[in-house]
């Protein structure tokens, strides 16, 4: 599902990966190096699907960020939630359950995704799914301590 178009990226030459104002503005830009190679692939025209440069760099972020804090959580869903391509911010969204969260951060996660109301039904029973399943495993862990 799309969205309407964004406002432009801070950097002109990051627009065509869909990249928006949004991105520099709550810190999610991958560093310069990254950007540079995500341009340079996209030229070559393999892989014109600009929402597959753009779950790289979430990726990207939370492997360089394993625990988040609520500021940096708040600025992840802010960018995930106005995303044009919702299937993969959701998707990006739901990466957030590897992260190290705390209660209330995995809390506003839950009610972030069961939100998300530009899905069909398939997807919404998806999402609910992977809550239950999130949830149970965060039982057992603590649990075990």
């Amino acid at each position: 599902m799309t969205r309407p178009r964004q406002p432009r990226a801070p950097d002109e030459k990051l627009a065509p990966l869909g990249y928006t104002r949004r991105w520099a503005e709550r810190g999610l830009l991958p560093p310069p190096d990254f950007l540079e190679e995500q341009l340079r692939l996209f030229a070559q025209g393999d892989d014109k699907s600009t929402e597959h440069y753009r779950y790289g760099a979430y990726l990207h972020y939370l492997r360089t960020h394993k625990t988040l804090t609520d500021a940096e959580l708040d600025n992840y869903l802010d960018v995930a939630r106005h995303d044009q391509d919702m299937m993969m911010a959701s998707s990006a969204m739901v990466d957030l359950f590897g992260q190290k969260l705390s209660d209330a951060q995995f809390e506003k996660l839950c009610l972030t995704l069961k939100a998300l109301k530009d899905f069909d039904a398939w997807m919404q029973k998806w999402i609910r799914k992977i809550i239950a399943q999130q949830r149970l495993r965060r039982t057992k862990k603590a649990a075990r301590t």
